[in-house]
């Protein structure tokens, strides 16, 4: 079980938290107030923080970091559901451009937040050719495909590290509205506390996404800590 904070309170946000109650066995806490969500999740009042649904990212990040201060550079990713499959998008929600240092951290920062907890982790970044350590998104996804472009030894891929926000924000969205998956997130990474920033258009199915994603992985990372003593 994890308490959820809420910064925002709205319909949407209300409606959220009732399909919460019903269909999970974590604890929703509205606050409709950012700085008051903030120090209660510095003070352990509650687990883990979603907001960002009446503000924007600049906004919303600009209030979290004048409250708390990250561990590292802050990263985001999207998590995108359908028929039992599951794709992790990043950086999805926070930094317009990187540079090769940057996209390594960002690697490093997955790889922490994610493998401990998945029973497939396979990354790879993406973009318009297939060369070096960089797919197609098509091969990376597709052993036929891959094959086509020389490579051998196929994975297939879940974890998806874009060139960009513009790629990897647009990618999230068309996947999620067109392509019919759900979506939670954005997750932030780094913040040093378990963190989403919704989207504004996020609706309350979406909302409730981002709510029990960020509660079970902040349970099962609390329940991990307590087996390594």
């Amino acid at each position: 079980m994890s308490k959820i904070g809420f910064s925002d309170d709205n319909l949407e946000i209300r409606r959220a938290v009732a399909i919460l109650r019903e269909n999970s066995y974590h604890v929703p806490v509205v606050y409709g107030n950012l700085t008051n969500a903030l120090n209660s999740l510095k003070a352990g009042e509650i687990d883990c923080l979603v907001g960002g649904h009446d503000i924007t990212t600049k906004e919303f990040l600009k209030e979290v970091f004048g409250s708390i201060k990250p561990i590292g550079r802050v990263y985001s990713y999207s998590v995108l559901s359908k028929n039992g499959k599951t794709l992790y998008f990043a950086d999805s929600g926070v930094n317009p451009t990187h540079t090769e240092e940057q996209l390594v951290e960002l690697e490093g920062a997955l790889i922490k937040e994610l493998k401990p907890f998945l029973d497939c982790f396979e990354m790879t970044r993406v973009g318009y050719k297939t060369e070096g350590n960089v797919m197609q998104l098509d091969a990376a996804l597709d052993a036929a495909i891959a094959k086509k472009k020389g490579i051998t030894d196929f994975k297939e891929k879940n974890v998806l590290v874009f060139p960009d926000l513009n790629s990897a924000n647009l990618a999230y969205k068309i996947t999620q509205r067109l392509g019919g998956y759900s979506h939670a997130g954005p997750i932030l990474l780094n913040t040093g506390y378990p963190i989403s920033d919704l989207s504004r258009g996020a609706d309350a199915q979406e909302i409730f996404n981002t709510a029990k994603y960020l509660g079970d992985l902040t349970a099962n990372k609390k329940l991990a800590d307590k087996i390594m003593g």
